[in-house]
């Protein structure tokens, strides 16, 4: 299937999300949530990523993580994830309680393809049953205006095509020699400069096909499009060394921002920076 027909599809058979009944969203994208150990990038920000989301819930946001949230090519145990950050998925369940939690699944978190044999993981170390639903995109709408939301990796030959090669040498190959030399993973889009190129210009070229808004995340690069742009939007990523970076919705109006840590009169606070928009969706 070429790539234009598969986002094609993706975007005709999405679930979709009426934005007058949410008007507040947070879109939020590659936690790579390891398992505490050095390799895992997602450890730094771990407290500041349960400070923003707390926040969110508290103010009745949706919150959508949009893939790569688990990183379970690295890891093969899902349970050294979900205890070392156990508080996550505790904060996931109860707002899936509420229907105020979607997650896209990724490459990196590809098992999420199949949520009956993960909730049922979980399920039995929260124990208690749970039912988390997991999507390969869905779709942000108001009134005429539709905006399709996926993680990004469609189309690529080693994180979509052949998946189970690309696990398998970030697993067998890269990752060891990661921890041992530092050396960049050459499958992933947030490491190698030319797949997170490809990446943009595939996405930039279907959107300018379609005159559909599109939101990825996957190259943990931050994008939002100026004026007379294609209307590509990137998410970032949660595991940047100065901040997470999402996309905030609200009052009709979209935000590409930053959360980042810093110290004011000696004091540890938590800095909101606008660094894209707003923009009024009516205006898509």
């Amino acid at each position: 299937m070429t790539f234009k027909r598969q986002i094609n599809k993706l975007y005709n058979f999405s679930k979709q999300i009426d934005l007058k009944k949410e008007n507040k969203v947070f879109i939020f994208s590659d936690c790579h949530r390891g398992a505490g150990d050095k390799a895992d990038d997602f450890n730094h920000n771990y407290e500041l990523f349960l400070d923003i989301v707390n926040d969110y819930a508290n103010r009745g946001y949706l919150l959508i993580e949009l893939g790569d949230g688990d990183e379970l090519w690295e890891n093969n145990d899902f349970e050294e994830i979900f205890k070392t950050y156990r508080k996550v998925f505790e904060i996931y369940e109860k707002l899936s309680l509420k229907n105020k939690f979607y997650f896209i699944w990724g490459n990196h978190n590809r098992i999420w393809k199949n949520p009956e044999k993960v909730c049922k993981k979980i399920s039995f170390f929260l124990n208690k049953k749970i039912d988390m639903q997991a999507y390969e995109s869905l779709i942000l709408k108001y009134e005429n205006k539709k905006i399709l939301l996926l993680h990004g990796h469609q189309g690529e030959l080693i994180n979509d095509k052949l998946w189970w090669i690309g696990k398998f040498l970030v697993r067998k190959l890269w990752r060891p020699i990661q921890l041992r030399f530092g050396f960049p993973d050459v499958t992933s889009a947030a490491k190698n400069h030319k797949i997170r190129i490809k990446a943009d210009k595939r996405f930039i070229k279907w959107v300018k096909n379609t005159n559909i808004p599109v939101i990825i995340g996957h190259t943990h690069r931050p994008s939002f499009p100026r004026k007379k742009q294609p209307l590509y939007f990137n998410s970032g990523s949660c595991i940047h060394p100065e901040g997470i970076s999402g996309i905030e919705i609200s009052d009709k109006k979209m935000t590409l921002i930053k959360w980042e840590k810093s110290t004011k009169n000696k004091q540890k606070i938590i800095e909101k920076k606008i660094i894209g928009g707003p923009v009024s969706i009516k205006n898509l």
